[in-house]
């Protein structure tokens, strides 16, 4: 696919960045919207703000220094249920994280405010991909106008990852007709869109 730079944010995205206070800065970009950033990161602390998103890096998060973190914005991605962009991580290999990172997505008030909406990644389970929420050890502390949560470590290493793809879900309870109109209530503990006429296993 031809891949070229330009700056083109979308309404919705233009706000989460406002919000954020980050700017549509010289990333790659295709005819997909999706933008990615680079970033070469140590031991130390850091950060990277890019299209709405936050990626916090704390000490100790990566075992060695001069590590490139790949932070890629997709407006959209096919499967459906994200409230959110998708942000996706990328690590030379799965071994390079040491221990939790953490995510804040900048949203609207109402989906900020809702107790439920949390941060999930993407699993490729046997069964398709399901969003599932992760599990923090305690309530995160967000800013204002972020849902925020850890990125742990665990995900990438048990399956051998370089990659993972995370956004703001709604979480609920299995069995429940809580989800939007369209979606289902997966096992896996998250609202997501599910094969047409079926329900989520």
């Amino acid at each position: 696919m031809e891949r070229r730079v330009f700056c083109r944010t979308p309404l919705p995205v233009a706000i989460f960045a406002a919000i954020a206070g980050v700017s549509c800065g010289a990333g790659l970009h295709d005819a997909n919207e999706e933008a990615s950033t680079k970033q070469i990161v140590g031991v130390g602390e850091s950060h990277i703000d890019f299209m709405g998103g936050r990626l916090d890096i704390f000490e100790g998060c990566l075992a060695e220094d001069n590590v490139p973190i790949t932070f890629t914005w997709h407006r959209s991605i096919p499967h459906k249920g994200a409230v959110s962009a998708v942000y996706e991580i990328g690590q030379p290999s799965s071994g390079n994280f040491q221990k939790d990172m953490r995510l804040s997505i900048a949203t609207t008030a109402d989906i900020a405010g809702n107790p439920d909406s949390v941060i999930g990644f993407l699993d490729h389970a046997s069964t398709g991909d399901w969003w599932v929420p992760v599990q923090p050890s305690a309530k995160p502390e967000c800013d204002a106008g972020t849902v925020c949560g850890p990125v742990q470590v665990g995900i990438f290493s048990d399956k051998g990852l370089t990659s993972l793809k995370l956004a703001i879900v709604t979480k609920c309870n299995y069995g429940e007709n809580t989800c939007p109109s369209g979606q289902s209530c997966a096992s896996s503990g998250a609202c997501q869109q599910c094969p047409p006429n079926s329900p989520c296993p």
